[in-house]
């Protein structure tokens, strides 16, 4: 699973499931593929947020995750900020 080029095989990648966290995934997903909310995310200026407590920023860097890793992306960072 952990070596598997799904973005290869399919165009996209999955989030890694931390345990119960379906639900949130398939939100998470969601506003990932919404255009408007995916760009406004994005936009947030994050400078000078503290990365192990900044939702923006972590936000930020799973959507990044979502659109150029080759492997399934974890929510953890999101989880702990």
């Amino acid at each position: 699973y952990a070596t598997k080029d799904y973005r290869k095989e399919t165009g996209y990648i999955g989030l890694r499931n931390q345990g119960a966290t379906c639900y949130m995934n398939s939100l998470l997903q969601t506003l990932y593929h919404t255009t408007a909310f995916a760009r406004a995310v994005l936009e947030i200026p994050t400078e000078n947020d503290v990365p192990t407590t900044s939702v923006p920023l972590a936000l930020q860097r799973l959507f990044f995750t979502l659109r150029f890793s080759q492997r399934a992306a974890s929510t953890t960072e999101l989880i702990r900020s």
